[in-house]
């Protein structure tokens, strides 16, 4: 079983309004084309849950299993993957997607103790979660009141 201390947050920059299996497929498509020679077991989605701009969260890879989502192995070893369906550079942040990245955060949390939640940006250089999605509106989710 891995030992997990960190949720890193993403944004799939997929557009908010595509169908949940129109989406999965499509990070799907995205990842085995990017990211499975460098992943090699790893397999395509990176990302453990998707968090829908209605709340939905949706189980895409089993947590016991490392995906290739943090652009950093050893982070990737010890992390849980989550990505906001969106773009956040320009889209809007609503409330229920908020609330369900609360939620799944409070429930891994439940699970492992998680010393960290951060956005991608933290690992790569990018703006990933998205600009407009902020460090406060992350540590809300980790934090929340």
């Amino acid at each position: 079983m891995r030992k997990i201390d960190k949720i890193i947050i993403h944004h799939t920059i997929t557009p908010k309004t595509q169908t949940v299996e129109k989406t999965i497929a499509s990070i799907d498509r995205n990842h085995a084309e990017r990211l499975h020679p460098k992943a090699g077991k790893m397999g395509h989605i990176a990302y453990h849950y998707l968090v829908f701009p209605n709340g939905r969260v949706v189980m895409t890879r089993p947590e016991d299993e490392v995906g290739y989502h943090a652009s950093d192995l050893a982070v990737n070893n010890t992390s849980i993957g989550i990505a906001l369906v969106g773009n956040y550079d320009v889209d809007t942040v609503d409330a229920p997607l908020r609330f369900g990245l609360r939620d799944i955060v409070k429930a891994i949390k439940s699970r492992y103790y998680i010393k960290e939640v951060s956005g991608h940006r933290k690992y790569a250089k990018k703006s990933c979660p998205g600009k407009k999605f902020t460090d406060k509106m992350i540590d809300e989710a980790f934090h929340p009141k």
